[in-house]
């Protein structure tokens, strides 16, 4: 079995390329953009999953992200992808953060901020 996936242009140019290509793919699934809310459940879950725990200041400003970038989206737009992105980059800023506490709580180490996604 062979997957491939990608933005619906480009893969039309994909299959373009070669004449025979196409033939040789016999199923086509077309996903639709995730809606704000799901971004913001896919965050959340990333969230849970690592025990980590969103501020209330952070769940407000990541509801308005997730639909200015929805509203907004373009080519580039990474549906999912962009919601990993957004997570791995708040705990990296987070662990920044946590090392120049002086004695940072559990409750610290699980916390995310507004700070570690909008600097």
């Amino acid at each position: 079995a062979v997957i491939v996936a990608g933005y619906d242009d480009l893969m039309q140019k994909f299959f373009d390329s070669n004449p025979g290509l196409a033939s040789r793919f016999k199923t086509f699934i077309k996903f639709r953009d995730y809606e704000p809310d799901e971004l913001m459940s896919i965050f959340l879950s990333l969230c849970e999953q690592n025990d980590y725990v969103v501020s209330d200041e952070l769940r407000e400003y990541l509801s308005n992200y997730f639909q200015d970038i929805y509203l907004n989206r373009d080519k580039h737009f990474g549906n999912g992808r962009d919601v990993r992105n957004l997570f791995e980059k708040a705990i990296t800023r987070q662990s920044k953060r946590i090392f120049s506490m002086n004695k940072p709580t559990v409750g610290d180490m699980m916390l995310l901020l507004i700070e570690d996604i909008h600097h």
